[in-house]
């Protein structure tokens, strides 16, 4: 079998195509995951921060100016989408300054986006809970449960 090398560093094989992301010798590993684009990209806490920011102006136009009757379903739908962007910029800036405080590690690491991440999405299905009139004590356990479930899969897993 004789490998070629393909466009966008994905090698090719003869019988069958197996993409492989060649990686940077310059770059360090982070467990695999500094070669995805997105860890690239968010590297830089000001990039998070900025679409936080843009994400809670546009929230607030939102609430101020549209009624959900008038705005539509993609309205409603980006109304959440950026609920939780902006959720996210929060839940990055808590475990950021959390891991400063707790364990003196100045730099955040692309594990600690995807915590953040799955923190984030708490309060939407809090929210959607409350829209469904169904909040009570063991609804906001099972939610809690999913959130520390998804949390020890990222632990474990990545």
């Amino acid at each position: 079998m004789k490998r070629s090398k393909g466009t966008l560093g994905v090698a090719v094989n003869s019988y069958f195509y197996k993409s492989r992301i060649t990686p940077n010798p310059s770059q360090k590993s982070l467990g695999g995951l500094d070669y995805l684009w997105y860890n690239k990209v968010m590297k830089h806490n000001r990039v998070v921060i900025l679409i936080s920011i843009i994400g809670l102006a546009a929230l607030i136009f939102m609430l101020n100016n549209t009624s959900p009757t008038e705005i539509g379903p993609f309205g409603v739908l980006l109304f959440f989408t950026t609920l939780y962007v902006v959720c996210f910029g929060i839940m990055t800036f808590l475990l950021q300054t959390f891991s400063r405080i707790a364990f003196s590690r100045a730099a955040t690491r692309s594990k600690d986006y995807l915590y953040s991440a799955i923190a984030a999405f708490a309060p939407i299905m809090l929210m959607m809970a409350c829209s469904f009139g169904a909040i009570n004590l063991w609804t906001v356990s099972l939610i809690g449960i999913f959130i520390i479930l998804a949390e020890f899969l990222v632990y474990k897993k990545i």
